[in-house]
């Protein structure tokens, strides 16, 4: 059977739509369905990077203010202990009477280090009077941190306040 010019044209159009469509279907949709894949992927990963980076900023941050925190502590081998320095900075900004009570706790921590927390009670200051105290706190010779801090108005006198510091030291056992 001989095909004349117009089927034969007719049969390769058919031929390369049918082609195409094989092609389309069996190629370039999965190649482009790949792609998709590959591009979250990447974009996954290049997330992960850039919190990666992030952690990396982070920790050598940490770790620079670790040294730093290890060179202070070998500074203050006999400093003033935490409660001498409360009581002395008490005195200093005239809360000497305003004290109710002092006490103090020490933990271990990782050897040679132990953590030492002290409980200050103030009852009838003013609030100049414990940020007095706390700038005091902060700017200490060994390193100290205010933990908490609870400020109330005072039952006996509304207009003063009452307030509970926890202040953590930090230092050789």
């Amino acid at each position: 059977m001989r095909l004349n010019a117009a089927e034969r044209r007719m049969a390769l159009a058919g031929g390369a739509v049918l082609a195409a469509l094989i092609l389309v279907q069996f190629a370039a949709r999965p190649l482009a369905r790949r792609t998709e894949t590959l591009g979250r992927a990447v974009a996954s990963g290049e997330k992960a990077l850039e919190q990666l980076r992030h952690r990396a900023e982070e920790h050598v941050r940490l770790r620079t203010e670790l040294e730093a925190l290890r060179a202070r502590l070998a500074e203050d081998k006999d400093g003033p202990a935490p409660l001498t320095l409360l009581e002395t900075y008490a005195k200093e900004c005239g809360l000497q009477r305003n004290v109710a009570y002092m006490k103090t706790d020490k933990t271990p921590l990782v050897a040679p280090y132990a953590q030492t927390r002290v409980t200050v009670r103030l009852e009838g200051v003013s609030l100049d009077q414990v940020v007095a105290l706390m700038l005091r706190v902060e700017g200490a010779p060994r390193p100290l941190g205010m933990r908490s801090l609870n400020v109330r108005a005072s039952a006996k006198d509304p207009k003063r306040l009452d307030a509970v510091l926890d202040v953590v030291a930090v230092g050789r056992e």
